[in-house]
């Protein structure tokens, strides 16, 4: 194998690519935090229901 080239990033780059991280942090809480309050004020019956589907569609996959 030949020498690998040494990656240059910038300054720029890399607050940039900080910045994205943040907001990509920002999303994921996002989403938790509304499926959390998604699943204090719906039934068990309707998302046990939606959580059996996706595993079992998970467990079928696998085999």
């Amino acid at each position: 194998m030949g020498k690998r080239k040494k990656l240059i990033v910038t300054e720029k780059d890399r607050q940039d690519l900080l910045q994205e991280i943040e907001r990509n942090k920002q999303d994921r809480l996002k989403f938790v935090r509304e499926y959390a309050n998604w699943l204090k004020k719906t039934p068990n019956a309707v998302w046990s229901k939606q959580q059996a589907k996706y595993y079992g569609g998970l467990a079928s996959k696998r085999n």
